[in-house]
């Protein structure tokens, strides 16, 4: 008897626990202080999971029609969302059928539903790009022009989401005059910033409404909401992972179940770079209006891949004033683009997503001055980090010293590594678009071993540059190469991290 009496009491301390993780799962509404008794759709959420940016929906029964305006929402330092607020120009400007598409992940750019030109939306089936001017407000949107657009859309809805690297943009809408059911296309960007021809994603497309979709900041897991056969009612979320370059082959859509899912219609699922909560829209019964948004907390199986989440300032060297820059990350075994993001106008600051597997080189780029790069190896896979790195610049002027970070060299040798071409590259392409421009590199070692070793050693190793920038076509005679050994060290010797940085090759502006 008290064997089963025990028993019974574990099988109740079981159950109360199964189902506290099951409603630890379950979304949450967000509240009264971002939703209202109208409709929250289409949430986007910035890439730090900080801010929010929404669409409210409400009937004016006077005019017989929805209106839609857009609203925001940031996060206090307590994690909360605050009160939110009406955007200001130039996205609420008394236009219906709105919408914010996408914030890019260096959260200075938007996309927004309408086509502007010259400051005026002209037509509201296309897509703008909005960024931020200097004093924290927001430039006249500018339309992008996307091949064939117009035409290919017919039906009731239409939505859009730009890809994290900012290549290619997936939209959904119906070719059929009137239609609701929707189907998902790929487009992609060209180099003059317009977008091809939107081709459709066969693999994923059905005769059902597939709809919302949006790319993880892995740039490889895809969310979208289908009420194809099979769900637990209205539209359901699923997840799918894009098997190569072509954005045309996919696994198999998986429904996320019911801790994610019910028998309303359930869409609009999105993600912060952390991956550990998404927000969506839910039309279950209790909320505050038609449809609220929620946030649930997300098992691992329905996770993206892990990235890191790099920020930072983009900053002169020589006075630390901010500048306003694109900041371009690149594989550094192959130089492959990865993607563009740009700083903010008026602090500097900037944000970029990097997913592991790779290892990677950035830097920042503005006329007038020279980046400093930097890189960071995410070859071995791990999780979720963020971490800051301010980017410098150094302005045109005789004797400034610029740091090529990118450059790789064989243990205790003076030969390159193929990861040290794309810095190199670009510091020829400097050399060529400034005929004048002269410079001496300079190598450095940290204090370990003899000063004749480290002296021949640095002095080996800016020569190995000075090589290839001849190779390259530069003149030998506005180059110059110089070992400095140990001479020179810019931190401590006493630490690794010290003695990493005192390991280096730079190169002063000589003439201008």
């Amino acid at each position: 008897m008290a064997i089963k009496k025990m028993f019974l009491c574990m099988l109740m301390v079981f159950i109360a626990f199964g189902s506290f993780a099951q409603d630890a799962y379950l979304p949450v509404n967000l509240g009264n202080k971002v939703n209202s008794r109208y409709a929250e759709l289409t949430p986007v959420i910035s890439a730090d999971g900080r801010e929010m940016y929404f669409l409210r929906e409400m009937f004016r029964k006077a005019a017989n029609e929805d209106i839609q305006s857009l609203w925001y929402s940031k996060q206090d330092d307590k994690g909360e969302w605050m009160l939110a607020r009406y955007m200001a120009a130039p996205f609420n400007n008394g236009l219906t059928h709105s919408a914010i598409s996408n914030v890019s992940t260096d959260n200075n750019t938007i996309i927004i539903k309408g086509y502007f030109k010259n400051g005026t939306r002209v037509t509201g089936t296309g897509y703008s790009v909005v960024t931020r001017n200097a004093t924290g407000g927001w430039k006249t949107p500018v339309g992008i022009d996307i091949d064939g657009f117009t035409e290919l859309v017919k039906g009731k809805y239409i939505g859009a989401t730009l890809t994290p690297d900012g290549k290619a943009m997936m939209f959904y809408f119906s070719e059929e005059k009137d239609g609701a059911n929707n189907d998902l296309y790929i487009s992609f960007k060209n180099t003059d910033g317009s977008f091809s021809r939107p081709a459709p994603i066969k693999m994923l497309n059905t005769s059902n409404d597939d709809a919302s979709p949006f790319v993880a900041l892995d740039n490889k897991t895809l969310y979208f909401s289908s009420d194809k056969p099979g769900g637990l009612g209205d539209n359901d979320i699923y997840k799918t992972t894009r098997l190569d370059d072509t954005w045309q082959k996919w696994t198999e859509p998986v429904n996320l179940g019911p801790s994610v899912n019910s028998a309303k219609w359930d869409s609009y699922f999105r993600l912060a770079a952390k991956g550990d909560y998404a927000y969506m829209i839910s039309s279950k019964e209790g909320g505050f209006g038609e449809s609220d948004i929620v946030r649930i907390k997300l098992n691992d199986n329905i996770k993206p891949q892990p990235v890191v989440l790099v920020k930072g300032r983009v900053l002169n060297k020589k006075t630390l004033e901010p500048i306003e820059a694109a900041i371009i990350y690149e594989d550094l075994a192959n130089g492959n683009n990865e993607g563009i993001a740009i700083s903010d106008p008026g602090t500097g600051a900037y944000q970029i997503v990097l997913p592991y597997g790779k290892n990677f080189g950035f830097n920042s780029s503005q006329e007038n001055f020279i980046p400093i790069s930097d890189n960071l190896d995410l070859t071995k896979v791990g999780e979720y980090q963020e971490i800051t790195r301010d980017l410098y610049m150094v302005p045109f002027e005789k004797g400034q010293v610029v740091r090529i970070n990118n450059i790789f060299f064989e243990f205790g040798k003076a030969d390159l590594k193929p990861e040290s071409f794309p810095d190199l590259n670009r510091l020829v392409a400097l050399l060529q678009s400034k005929p004048k421009l002269e410079i001496e590199l300079g190598g450095h070692t940290d204090n370990v071993g003899s000063d004749d070793a480290n002296n021949k050693l640095s002095a080996a190793r800016a020569f190995s540059v000075v090589k290839y920038l001849t190779t390259k076509g530069i003149a030998a005679a506005r180059l110059k190469a110089s070992g400095y050994g140990k001479t020179r060290p810019v931190t401590t010797n006493d630490t690794d991290e010290g003695r990493a940085q005192n390991r280096r090759v730079e190169f002063t502006i000589l003439n201008y």
